[in-house]
């Protein structure tokens, strides 16, 4: 059996185990709940790259994205140290691009994180935002979608299963009002 034959194999037996165990396929990338996450808050808002920690041209570049809050009762930085942090969107099972996550206004990516802290109600409490792939925002909102979820994954090389939080969404309804207030916001003088 050469290589190639033999890693077609061993995904095609990881795809199986996967779905066989309810953690989804390989395309899915093969994911459990490590740490249960609660929305605490979404709402469509207008941000810079520096806010993000990104690098853009020009550095005061601003994107309209869907900021999500979420809290755990655990340290996502802790108990997913050993791991590449990294946030997850999806637009009904489309992936889209995510910035974070962030604890208080930190990249759990960064060089150098440091244990989370808790907040005042005794949760830890992190943001991830979703710049959606398709034409924008606008078309988003007049578009028959369902949901938008985020989680934040510990990511490894495969084929291990990845560790995530459970999934934070806004459903379309609550994306067309925090939409709608947007649109308020750009015409209020």
């Amino acid at each position: 059996m050469r290589a190639s034959e033999s890693f077609a194999a061993a995904v095609s037996l990881l795809s199986r185990i996967c779905l066989a165990i309810g953690l989804g396929s390989i395309a899915s990338a093969c994911s459990y709940r490590a740490l249960e996450a609660k929305g605490a808050g979404t709402k469509i808002v207008s941000i810079s790259c520096i806010e993000l920690h990104e690098n853009c041209t020009p550095k005061d570049l601003r994107f309209e994205t869907v900021q999500f809050e979420m809290t755990t009762r655990k340290d996502v930085g802790t108990r997913l140290r050993q791991y590449v942090i990294q946030a997850r969107c999806d637009l009904d099972g489309n992936d889209d691009v995510a910035f974070g996550p962030y604890h208080q206004g930190v990249r759990l990516d960064s060089p150098g994180n440091v244990p989370g802290v808790k907040g005042p109600d005794g949760l830890y409490h992190y943001t991830i935002y979703a710049l959606p792939k398709s034409e924008g925002l606008g078309a988003i909102a007049n578009s028959s979608f369902r949901k938008l979820r985020c989680s934040i994954w510990g990511v490894q090389m495969f084929p291990m299963p990845f560790p995530r939080t459970s999934y934070v969404e806004m459903t379309s309804a609550e994306f067309r009002a925090s939409y709608a207030q947007l649109l308020l916001q750009r015409t209020a003088p």
